[in-house]
């Protein structure tokens, strides 16, 4: 087992590895667990592609949400292919975040809040529900 799936088996999705979404097909030898909501606050948008960028690195100025998403357990190898669709550590981050339900799972945030001025905010529910229009 990687050390990374040793810090949690978890892995959170709010964009298009959702279900209903073209890139959920990474995820099918994955258990779908539940709906769950982060607890941190993040900022959604979309350059293009869905993102969340947490609220310590945004200026204060901002609207922040917990996010709406699913939770799924994932063996090494998706977590592997996750990271090559996210491009982890280059376009995305994936970091350890704690879930309302009390699981803490690998969220894919988007550290680079220098793009928020140039992103179109993204269409999502009340409950921060990312709502993907390709």
């Amino acid at each position: 087992m990687s050390k990374d799936l040793e810090i949690t088996p978890f892995v959170f999705v709010y964009g298009t590895l959702k279900r209903t979404y073209n890139n959920n097909y990474l995820l099918h030898s994955s258990t779908f667990l539940q709906e769950d909501t982060t607890k941190d606050l993040f900022v959604l948008g979309q350059v293009g592609i869905p993102f969340a960028v947490p609220k310590e690195l945004c200026p204060p100025n901002l609207e922040f949400k917990s996010i709406k998403g699913e939770l799924y357990e994932v063996n090494e190898d998706t977590l592997v292919n996750l990271d090559i669709l996210e491009q982890n550590d280059y376009l995305y981050k994936r970091e350890p975040r704690e879930m309302r339900s009390g699981k803490v799972a690998w969220v894919y945030i988007f550290p680079k809040v220098q793009v928020l001025r140039h992103c179109t905010y993204c269409n999502e529910t009340p409950e921060g529900e990312f709502i993907w229009q390709s």
